[in-house]
């Protein structure tokens, strides 16, 4: 099994459009490396269980 490794970047600021299946997981995988992330979803109850 190969490890993969990246290069450390400076914290940015970033919009994610979408938290279904693909979004949610990515968006938390952003925040999680540092990064400040606003959420938009169509549905506000998401966006806003996704805050939490």
């Amino acid at each position: 099994m190969t490890t993969k490794t990246y290069e450390s970047t400076a914290p940015q600021t970033v919009a994610f459009l979408g938290l279904g299946v693909m979004g949610y997981p990515m968006a938390g995988h952003l925040a999680r490396a540092g990064h400040r992330v606003t959420v938009y979803n169509r549905t506000e109850s998401k966006a806003q269980q996704w805050a939490q």
